[in-house]
C-alpha cells in the first residue's frame, strides 16, 4: 500500500506540477519529461509506441517512481469502431451500451490506455451543432441511464485494474448558440438543473473516478473559472472526490474569455478552483511554481490535486502494476459481433409505405446508387480513434451477398447527374435504393453546419430518381437529424443509418431483407426545416399555446423524440398505473399485442405531465422506459418503475403530485391516465 502522505512529502514543487500535467505524447512530451517527472499523463500515445515502456520509465529511471495516466477519446470504439453514440442511444439498450464501452476498453488496454475521456453526455436542441454526434439524446433521464451504463462498462474490472471513465464536458455544453462550438451559452440556473446537470450527477453517482470541464460559460464566468459549478455544485453538494480534468488548453482560453489578463491569472483561478490535470496548456507547468511563490496559501490547494491524482492512480491499481497486457483480439468475433449487434438496433425505419420493406424477394432487380454505395469510410463517423476504414463494411459488400440482380452505381458529391443513364438503368429495374447523407468529417468537434438539407447533388439525384415511378427506398448517413422533409414525400421507404461503423454494411443488408426487424427509436427530435430549430419534445409549457405558430409553416416535427417504426404493428391495449406509498413509486403496466408476423423488439415509453407546479416544468418527461421481444401474436404486460425522486423533491412530494401518465410507442402517442397523489393516497381523475 503507498504511503501518499509521506510521498507528497518528498515531492518537489516541480514533481507536484508535474502530476497536474498531461501532455500531447506526439506534438509536446520527450522521454525526459517522464524521467525528470515533468508529466503525469498523456494522451494521443498512438499505436506505434509501447506504452509498456514509457511506464517502465516512470517506474524504473524516475526519482518518485509514480506511474502515468495513459488517456485516450474512446468515444464509439478504439480499433473497433461501434455506432457513433447518437445512433447508439436510439437502441435504448443500456445493457448492450455497457457491454460496448467495456469491450473498447479492453481493446483500448491492450495498447496501454488507462484513463478514457468518455462519455460525453452533454445534452444539446441543434443538430447544427457537430457534436451532437456524441450525445446520448435531447433528454435528460434516457443521458442519464445511458451515462450509468458507460461509466458501469468503462471502469467495470479488467486483469486486475480499473480504467477510470471521464464523462464530459461538465456542464452546458451543448448550449451553444446558434450550434456554433465553442461559441457562448446563456441558459437559466433552472435550466441547468433539470437539463444539463442530473447526467453528470448520474455519472458521480455511479462513481466515475474523474471529469472533464466544459470549454463554455456559464452566468458570467467560462466553466474553468466558475466556483458555483465546480466548488459549489460538484465537490461540496455532489461530493465528488475524483480529479477534474480540463479540456483541450482550456486552462489558457480563460485569456481570451476576458476573466484573466494573461496565462499566470488563469493559472491562479484554475487551481484555486481545484482543476487537478491541466490537459495540453502547459500552463501549470510553465506558471504554477512562479504562482506558489507570489501566493504561498496556494500550495494547500496544489496539495489537495496532487492527492486526487495520486488517489486516482492508487484506485485504478496503476501503483501495484501500471503494465498491460493483451487481454481480448483487436477486431476480432467478440468486438465485431457487438459492433454487428448494436447497428442492428441502431438504425431507425422512419418510412414504410405500403410496406415497400422488408425486401423478402432477393431476386428481385436492384438498382443501389448514391455516393455512399463503395464508401467504407463514412460507417466510422467522426472520434473514430483508431479505426481505419478497410475495417468497415460497405453497402455494396453486403448487399452484393444478398441480392443476386443488384446493380451497384457510384455518383460522387461533383458528379453531374446523368437523367438518360438512370433513366435507361432503371426501365429494368424493381426497386431503387439510394444512399444518401453526410460525409464524416461533417460532423464532430467544430464540424457544425449552417443548413439541415441533404449536402452536395442529393436532392437532385432523389428528384431525378422518384420521376422514375419505381419504389424508392433512401438509406441516410449522417451524425445528426437533416431536415429531410422533401425526401419524406418521394421516398417509400427511409432507413436513418447514422454512421453505424465496422459492421453498417452487413447490418443494413439485414435489415433490408428483414433477417433483423428495425427496432430502433430517434433520441433526438427531426425537424421539418431549419427554422424550427431548435426543436424538442420536452418544451416548457407556455401562457399561450394555442397561439404558438408560425406564418409559413406549422409546429409539428417531421418525427418526434422516440419514434420508430418496426415491421409489422404493435398494439397498446391496455395501461394501469399503481402508486407504492412506501417507496414513492409509480408501477406503470402496459399490456401489448404484437400483431405482425414477425418478432418485433418494442421500446414501451413512459411520460408524465405534471400539473400545478410550484416551477415551470416541460409539457411532456421521459420517466421510464423498458425495450421488450414480443414473438408473432404474443400478448405481453410490462411493468415500468417511476422512481418519484427522482424527478421530484421532497417539497413537490410532500405538496402533492397531478400526473398525467402516457404509456407509448413515442413521445406523441400513447394510452392516458391521471393520477392524484397526496398524503401516502393517490387516485385517478
Amino acid at each position: 500500500m503507498v504511503d501518499l502522505s509521506a510521498l507528497l512529502k518528498r515531492m518537489t514543487l516541480k514533481q507536484k506540477i508535474g502530476q497536474l500535467t498531461f501532455l500531447d505524447f506526439k506534438n509536446q512530451a520527450t522521454y525526459e519529461d517522464i524521467r525528470e517527472g515533468r508529466v503525469g499523463g498523456f494522451l494521443n500515445v498512438g499505436l506505434d509506441r509501447d506504452v509498456n515502456e514509457l511506464q517502465r520509465i516512470a517506474m524504473e529511471e524516475s526519482e518518485l517512481k509514480i506511474p502515468l495516466l495513459i488517456g485516450e477519446d474512446v468515444i464509439h470504439g478504439f480499433q473497433t469502431i461501434y455506432p457513433i453514440p447518437i445512433a447508439e442511444s436510439c437502441s435504448w439498450n443500456l445493457g448492450l451500451i455497457e457491454k460496448n464501452c467495456h469491450l473498447a476498453k479492453l481493446e483500448a488496454y491492450n495498447r496501454g490506455v488507462n484513463l478514457i475521456f468518455a462519455p460525453m453526455i452533454d445534452i444539446t436542441h441543434d443538430p447544427r451543432w457537430g457534436r451532437i454526434m456524441e450525445t446520448c439524446g435531447e433528454d435528460p433521464y434516457l443521458t442519464s441511464q445511458i451515462a450509468k451504463a458507460k461509466v458501469k462498462g468503462i471502469q467495470k474490472e479488467v486483469d486486475g485494474k480499473t480504467v477510470a471513465a471521464c464523462p464530459k464536458h461538465f456542464t452546458g455544453y451543448g448550449a451553444v448558440e446558434a450550434g456554433l462550438d465553442y461559441n457562448t451559452t446563456d441558459y437559466s440556473f433552472h435550466r441547468l438543473e433539470k437539463l444539463y446537470l442530473p447526467p453528470f450527477k448520474a455519472a458521480v453517482d455511479e462513481g466515475a473516478f474523474s471529469m472533464m470541464s466544459a470549454f463554455t460559460t456559464f452566468n458570467d464566468q467560462p466553466i474553468a473559472s466558475s466556483k458555483f459549478l465546480l466548488e459549489e455544485i460538484l465537490r461540496k453538494k455532489w461530493g465528488f472526490d475524483g480529479v477534474l480534468i480540463s479540456d483541450w488548453a482550456q486552462i489558457e482560453q480563460l485569456v481570451p474569455h476576458g476573466v484573466a489578463k494573461d496565462k499566470e491569472e488563469a493559472c491562479r483561478k484554475a487551481i484555486e478552483l481545484g482543476i487537478d490535470i491541466d490537459l495540453t496548456s502547459k500552463v501549470y507547468s510553465d506558471y504554477l511554481e512562479k504562482v506558489i511563490n507570489e501566493f504561498p496559501e496556494l500550495e494547500k490547494k496544489l496539495d489537495e490535486a496532487v492527492l486526487r491524482v495520486l488517489k486516482l492512480k492508487v484506485r485504478m491499481g496503476l501503483f501495484e502494476n501500471p503494465y498491460t497486457k493483451p487481454v481480448i483480439e483487436p477486431l476480432g468475433e467478440e468486438l465485431r459481433k457487438a459492433a454487428k449487434e448494436t447497428a442492428d438496433e441502431s438504425i431507425v425505419l422512419l418510412k414504410n409505405e405500403s410496406d415497400v420493406l422488408p425486401l423478402s424477394d432477393t431476386s428481385e432487380k436492384l438498382l443501389v446508387v448514391g455516393p455512399y454505395v463503395f464508401d467504407q469510410d463514412v460507417h466510422l463517423g467522426s472520434w473514430a480513434c483508431k479505426g481505419e476504414p478497410e475495417t468497415s463494411v460497405s453497402v455494396k459488400a453486403a448487399l452484393a451477398e444478398k441480392f443476386q440482380n443488384a446493380r451497384f452505381l457510384e455518383i460522387k458529391p461533383n458528379d453531374q447527374i446523368d437523367r438518360n443513364q438512370l433513366k435507361e438503368i432503371c426501365q429494368d429495374i424493381n426497386k431503387i435504393i439510394v444512399t444518401l447523407g453526410e460525409p464524416r468529417e461533417y460532423s464532430g468537434e467544430n464540424h457544425n453546419r449552417q443548413f439541415l438539407d441533404l449536402p452536395f447533388n442529393q436532392n437532385e439525384l432523389v428528384n431525378v430518381l422518384s420521376s422514375f415511378k419505381k419504389p424508392l427506398i433512401a438509406l441516410v448517413f449522417a451524425g445528426r437529424p437533416l431536415a429531410i422533409a422533401d425526401l419524406a414525400k418521394k421516398a417509400s421507404g427511409i432507413l436513418w443509418c447514422w454512421q453505424l461503423g465496422v459492421e453498417a454494411g452487413s447490418s443494413i443488408a439485414d435489415v433490408l431483407t428483414g433477417e433483423v426487424n428495425p427496432s430502433a427509436k430517434l433520441t433526438q427530435t427531426f425537424p421539418k426545416t431549419l427554422g424550427q430549430v431548435p426543436i424538442y419534445y420536452n418544451r416548457y409549457q407556455t401562457g399561450r399555446p394555442e397561439l404558438l405558430s408560425y406564418v409559413d409553416g406549422d409546429l409539428e416535427p417531421l418525427y418526434p423524440f422516440g419514434f420508430g417504426l418496426h415491421y409489422g404493428c404493435v398494439r397498446y391495449e391496455q395501461t394501469e398505473t399503481e402508486y407504492l406509498a412506501a417507496t414513492e413509486q409509480l408501477i406503470v403496466k402496459v399490456r401489448l399485442e404484437n400483431e405482425g408476423k414477425t418478432p418485433i423488439k418494442e421500446i414501451v415509453q413512459v411520460y408524465f405531465c405534471s400539473r400545478y407546479n410550484r416551477k415551470l416544468r416541460p409539457a411532456k418527461e421521459l420517466c421510464g422506459f423498458q425495450k421488450v421481444l414480443l414473438e408473432p401474436g404474443q400478448r405481453k404486460t410490462v411493468k415500468i418503475a417511476i422512481e418519484l425522486k427522482e424527478h421530484f423533491d421532497c417539497d413537490e412530494l410532500k405538496n402533492g403530485l397531478t400526473l398525467e401518465i402516457t404509456a407509448g410507442p413515442n413521445s406523441q402517442e400513447g394510452l392516458k391516465q391521471t393520477m392524484q397523489i397526496k398524503g401516502g393516497q393517490a387516485w385517478l381523475i
